[in-house]
């Protein structure tokens, strides 16, 4: 499957040529950067990048660096964005305005790249299994945030809970497994990623009125859908439990998944049965007994689950556990959307 994704390694060159190699490549990326490491002889560093079509969003590996936008690169190229940074390893801090500001893991650091700017990243050597920093590039201009309303300094906000932790997940998901996406797909979820930062920014600043209705409604559902997987084992799992947990109306609710063009109830159960599949299909959860894999997705009576499961995937699950059993690698296409 293609999907628009760009990755970079600086070990594809040798070790002296890395860190101008790395230069090169960010500076291509994102903006133009002057840039330094105490790693330099050996820079070992990499970056995934995913096209969102109206943001970038980049899972970078880096050891320590310090990074300077000046007054003179802004002059020479200045594409208006702004970067949104979560910190995954060590300590940053971003020095804009008069103003260090600092930015801590699980923090997401904010700031206009239009304005003279010093970033500094410190971290052990990087680890090809867990990322440096995810970051998401987007132009001012696309922003669902008024820009008068906007900082004109670096600021920090968290990635750990509330909207911060919603977007936080996204931006893990989006980056960590993007070739699950097509272009398509990354493409209407860039839509989402913008409404989830504005949210996160209109959250923090104390503007959620400046934010447009449609985005509002798509933010709110995403929370929705976030809630909905979090309690799928729940048999209680109902649109007025839903609602409740998010202080509105069921007939509210109902109408936000009307614009989906589905129900609450479809999209439960359609969650529901895409967990039970993957369970009947992975080989950790072979001692489990059909029953007992339904029952921990919320499923309370076997011969409905059954049911349910043929309807979308064309067989019952005793025999698409048969079926992966014998074919262990073999690719699946049954008939679900979920």
């Amino acid at each position: 499957m293609q999907t628009a994704e760009t990755i970079r390694d600086t070990r594809t060159v040798a070790p002296h040529e890395r860190f101008d190699y790395w230069q090169e490549v960010v500076n291509h990326s994102i903006v133009p950067l002057e840039m330094y490491s105490d790693h330099r002889a050996d820079f070992d560093a990499a970056f995934r990048a995913v096209d969102l079509g109206v943001a970038r969003a980049t899972r970078f590996w880096y050891p320590t660096v310090e990074a300077h936008r000046t007054s003179k690169l802004i002059r020479q190229s200045d594409p208006g964005l702004y970067q949104l940074a979560l910190v995954l390893r060590g300590e940053a801090s971003v020095v804009q305005g008069r103003r260090d500001t600092a930015v801590l893991v699980n923090q997401f650091g904010f700031h206009d790249f239009s304005r003279p700017s010093r970033m500094f990243h410190a971290v052990n050597r990087p680890s090809r299994v867990q990322p440096t920093v995810i970051t998401l590039t987007i132009p001012g201009a696309l922003l669902p945030v008024e820009g008068k309303k906007l900082p004109r300094h670096a600021i920090a906000m968290s990635g750990h809970q509330g909207i911060g932790g919603l977007l936080a997940r996204h931006l893990g998901q989006l980056t960590g497994h993007c070739e699950q996406y097509r272009p398509s797909d990354l493409a209407r979820l860039g839509t989402v990623t913008l409404d989830l930062l504005g949210a996160l920014l209109a959250h923090y600043l104390d503007t959620s009125n400046m934010l447009p209705p449609e985005s509002r409604d798509r933010v709110l559902l995403a929370r929705v859908h976030a809630h909905i997987e979090r309690h799928l084992g729940d048999p209680g799992l109902s649109p007025p439990s839903i609602a409740e947990a998010h202080h509105m109306s069921v007939r509210s609710l109902h109408r936000l998944f009307n614009r989906e063009r589905t129900t609450v109830a479809a999209w439960i159960r359609d969650r529901r049965l895409e967990r039970c599949r993957r369970d009947l299909a992975s080989s950790l959860a072979a001692h489990r007994s059909i029953n007992m894999i339904a029952a921990r997705w919320g499923f309370t009576n076997a011969a409905h689950f059954s049911r349910a499961f043929r309807s979308v995937y064309d067989m019952s699950p005793h025999e698409y556990r048969r079926h992966r059993d014998h074919s262990p690698s073999a690719p699946w296409h049954g008939s679900s959307t979920a």
